[in-house]
């Protein structure tokens, strides 16, 4: 599922956008003939047509205040098919379904200021149809109190489905023991770097770390220790990387991609992480090294080539003698992002 907000989330809402923007102009269309005014209610109804229709071609390029003018004009388009008040009292149940969508869709400030739109022309409408002043108020103001509340529910229940999906994606993407990524957040990671970068793809430092000597911990110490070293060194990460992605590939292995980064300064990354790693053990837990492999390259498609690059650099670390940094050689070739 793609984080709310996300770009195939907006586009997801701006076809839900267009569909109900089609139907409802459609309905006043075709009801223009008949209307009050004709005229200003087949231009209304047939701007919120394009308007939806807009939105159904072109859903990556829609915006907010299309569908401001789509909803007023088919408002208009729905008031002037009255001949009245009791064909008038039925907008007031189109208009608290076009509130409803606009408030799951929108934030609140614009679900209430979208609120306020449909409001004044509706007392306009009413006005305009020969009603009263007293008349008008009375049925303004119980349709303004029920759209409030419908607007403010709709939006408290938006506001807390986005924390609750947000924390279920969280769960999901973050390791629990270490709090980086795991295998699945670093996937949705690749499929956001394809989407940024395209098929030109862009320049990219991969470190692999591997904790030296884990096995002895585990089985000198024990498995909390163990753990608690997983822990101490994902915090360290977390802490030292600011501008990478960092995910932890299973057992005491984690990978860092540093975007726009080079060999020199994936190097540097990976001393500074070493020595982090080397001052991180107290009394409350082991002392801990890490070794380090580097790579660096244009990620494309994939980083399974780079991958290969960096973990032959670690390895070539351990033989060294661990608590090390080793690079491979500069990839100037594009390579196969995260997969």
């Amino acid at each position: 599922m793609p984080p709310l907000g996300s770009p195939a989330v907006r586009r997801a809402d701006a076809r839900l956008c267009g569909t109900a923007t089609v139907a409802g102009a459609g309905f006043a269309l075709a009801l223009a003939p008949a209307s009050v005014a004709p005229l200003p209610t087949a231009v209304g109804a047939a701007t919120s047509v394009l308007v939806g229709a807009a939105y159904l071609a072109l859903p990556g390029l829609a915006r907010p205040w299309m569908l401001s003018v789509a909803t007023v004009a088919g408002a208009v388009g729905v008031v002037n098919t009255a001949t009245g008040i009791e064909t008038v009292l039925l907008a007031p149940v189109l208009f608290v379904a076009i509130v409803l969508h606009v408030a799951l869709l929108r934030s609140r400030r614009e679900a209430w200021l979208q609120v306020g739109w449909l409001l004044a022309l509706y007392g306009v409408a009413l006005a305009l149809h020969g009603h009263a002043p007293g008349d008008v108020a009375g049925q303004a103001v119980p349709v303004g109190v029920t759209v409030l509340a419908l607007t403010h529910v709709m939006t408290w229940l938006r506001a807390r489905i986005d924390v609750l999906l947000a924390e279920l994606r969280r769960q999901a993407h973050v390791d629990a023991l270490t709090g980086v990524l795991n295998r699945q957040g670093l996937a949705a990671a690749g499929e956001e770097w394809r989407r940024l970068h395209g098929a030109a793809g862009a320049d990219a430092a991969l470190l692999l770390l591997d904790v030296d000597r884990f096995k002895a911990v585990n089985d000198v110490l024990g498995h909390q220790a163990g753990d608690a070293v997983l822990a101490r060194l994902g915090r360290v990460l977390r802490d030292e990387v600011r501008d990478g992605t960092v995910a932890r590939l299973g057992g005491e292995e984690f990978l860092v991609v540093l975007p726009g980064g080079d060999l020199a300064a994936g190097r540097a990354l990976g001393e500074r992480l070493r020595r982090a790693a080397q001052a991180a053990g107290g009394a409350d837990l082991p002392s801990f090294t890490v070794s380090v492999g580097v790579a660096a390259g244009r990620v494309v498609e994939s980083v399974d080539d780079l991958y290969r690059a960096a973990d032959e650099a670690l390895l070539r670390a351990k033989r060294a003698g661990r608590d090390r940094v080793e690079t491979a050689a500069e990839r100037g070739a594009a390579v196969p992002a995260p997969s």
